[in-house]
């Protein structure tokens, strides 16, 4: 690809849930251009459970294909206190995903797909705003586009580099790592498992995935040490999906969102519109963000839609329709710390 320039209503930076969800809605009526680094659907470590917010949030869609759901499709979650010895069951059920199909398919289901392009391998290289809305230099191997649009949307999750380009501080992280056992959990439900020997700080995960099994640690503040983690992944996966974990399982490290202060949360930076982990909308104690990414998505997208086609309205409207939301985030920040005390730890899920 040589260098190109471009007009288009709307630049979507990020193919995840939050940019693919955006995408699916705003191209049934405007032009769409997303910009994906890699290739969407790519395998990034997620537990990829959907709370009932998240259901909520994808109302009106066509129901997913069989793949994008993993086995079981639902599951209970049970949270165990293993510092103080109490289990708790979480009163709803979770939707089970496949994370990567499930954006494949968001990005498949647009209604107008001669309204949506996807620039796969392109990274947005710089971003500059003005009055009339913001241009956008995506770069690849290939050569460059330049993108000029009324609204930007910035769903490039937690180490989001249009914050940083826009001069925007980052948002805190942890490091956690994920472990993938090609080995089928024989217990038909989630474990989140608060054990400071294992997590200190934070907790971990066990999570059924078909004939495969998810083992996450997190709450590192650099990379996980790999030996006790290794160590901990196989006792995870024997005592809460009752699998002999004899085989070598993959094991990727990543940053996860851990917020600071209320002030990380970022909706808007003139006609660039934040959503997801990009806005800092992850629940700071329990780490879940595909709420936070659905719920920004369908917020930001109707904000454009009703907005005719004016940058400042779309930015003014989608801040309206997140203000609630907010208050809950905002409020677990000054929570988060509350995972270190065993005796508040339980009631924490009740909120979520």
């Amino acid at each position: 690809m040589a260098g190109s320039e471009r007009s288009t209503d709307v630049v979507i930076v990020g193919g995840g849930p939050a940019g693919a969800l955006c995408a699916l809605l705003l191209s049934q009526r405007l032009e769409v251009v997303l910009v994906e680094q890699r290739h969407v659907g790519w395998a990034k470590p997620c537990g990829g459970l959907l709370t009932r917010p998240a259901q909520q949030a994808l109302s009106g869609l066509p129901a997913a294909p069989e793949a994008v759901v993993a086995a079981p499709e639902t599951l209970g979650l049970q949270i165990h206190d293993q510092d103080n010895r109490l289990s708790v069951e979480y009163p709803d059920r979770l939707v089970n995903l496949e994370r990567g199909r499930f954006e494949s398919w968001l990005i498949g289901s647009a209604h107008a797909p001669d309204g949506l392009t996807v620039l796969e391998g392109m990274r947005a290289r710089s971003i500059s705003v003005d009055a009339g809305g913001a241009t956008v230099r995506a770069v690849s191997r290939d050569g460059e586009a330049l993108l000029r649009a009324g609204t930007v949307i910035a769903a490039d999750g937690v180490m989001s580099a249009t914050r940083r380009r826009l001069g925007i501080a980052p948002i805190g992280v942890v490091r956690a790592v994920q472990y993938e056992f090609i080995e089928r959990s024989t217990v038909d439900e989630a474990a989140f498992v608060f054990d400071t020997s294992i997590a200190p700080g934070y907790y971990a995960w066990v999570i059924p995935k078909g004939e495969r099994t998810l083992v996450g640690i997190g709450g590192f503040p650099s990379t996980p040490p790999a030996a006790a983690c290794d160590g901990a992944a196989i006792r995870l996966a024997r005592t809460y999906a009752s699998i002999g974990a004899e085989s070598r399982p993959k094991r990727r490290a990543y940053p996860i969102t851990r917020l600071r202060s209320p002030r990380e949360i970022v909706l808007r930076n003139g006609p660039v519109l934040f959503v997801g982990e990009a806005a800092g909308l992850v629940y700071p104690w329990s780490g879940e963000g595909l709420s936070g990414a659905l719920i920004s998505a369908r917020a930001a997208a109707a904000a454009i839609l009703d907005s005719h086609s004016d940058p400042r309205t779309a930015a003014t409207g989608y801040e309206e329709r997140m203000h609630r939301g907010l208050t809950t985030y905002a409020l677990d920040v000054t929570r988060a710390d509350m995972i270190t005390r065993p005796t508040e730890r339980l009631s924490l899920w009740k909120t979520l």
